[in-house]
């Protein structure tokens, strides 16, 4: 029976001799050390683990960026939300807005008076009420002379106490 001889070279050849019964050598070539081939397997060992760190480093930064898009793509869309919901606001939108802030500038400004309608100086709860009423002088809503700090009791279940502050007439 006749031997075939391959031509191969480096761990081709030690793990050809290993593996395949009858293996034999060409005559030009020599058999390569043990210990160098285990060397040569080492090193691309050593390569492959680098290249699969780098790989892992890589993926990492990407996911790194890719929350950080994903998060500035969030705040874009939570912007335009709030642009568009700017824009469509309505007249009664905006004086709800500024008549708030405009209540919460009175009960600073009034802070520590007593009630404009019954004079008491309660702890309960404070209200910016207007002396002549919205609905009958639209223009002077804003007016700070219209305006001051006024008890609870008196604003929601009196309407103003308007007999007593002389409103009324």
């Amino acid at each position: 029976m006749k031997q075939k001889a391959f031509r191969v070279s480096g761990i081709s050849v030690a793990i050809a001799a290993l593996l395949i019964p009858g293996f034999v050598l060409a005559p030009a070539q020599a058999a390569p050390n043990l210990q160098q081939v285990r060397m040569q397997v080492m090193d691309l060992q050593g390569k492959a683990e680098a290249a699969n760190e780098r790989y892992n480093d890589a993926r990492n930064r990407l996911g790194g960026i890719q929350k950080q898009l994903d998060t500035l793509k969030a705040k874009a869309k939570r912007e335009r939300k709030k642009a568009d919901l700017e824009r469509l606001k309505t007249l009664g939108d905006h004086h709800k807005e500024t008549q708030s802030i405009f209540n919460r500038w009175v009960r600073l400004r009034d802070h520590g008076l007593p009630c404009i309608s019954c004079g008491r100086n309660t702890a309960a709860q404070r209200h910016a009420g207007h002396f002549k009423p919205v609905g009958g002088f639209p223009e002077l809503r804003y007016n700070p002379d219209n305006v001051h700090s006024q008890c609870a009791h008196c604003n929601d279940w009196l309407s103003g106490n308007l007999a007593l502050d002389g409103a009324a007439g």
